[in-house]
């Protein structure tokens, strides 16, 4: 998708397909991991404690 596109010209379902593929594209600053699999890491993560 090139970059300042117009979405309205683009569907939901269109939208999700290219929301996906960019969080599954691995990243240099996640040591080439994907967003999704860092945040799954993160929330997952049995060191971190969550405080109410």
């Amino acid at each position: 998708m090139p970059n300042k596109n117009d979405f309205k010209d683009y569907r939901d379902p269109q939208i999700n397909e290219m929301e996906t593929k960019t969080n599954r594209r691995p990243r240099k600053r996640h040591d080439y991991e994907t967003a999704i699999f860092g945040m799954e890491k993160s929330f997952f993560n049995s060191e971190v404690a969550f405080v109410n």
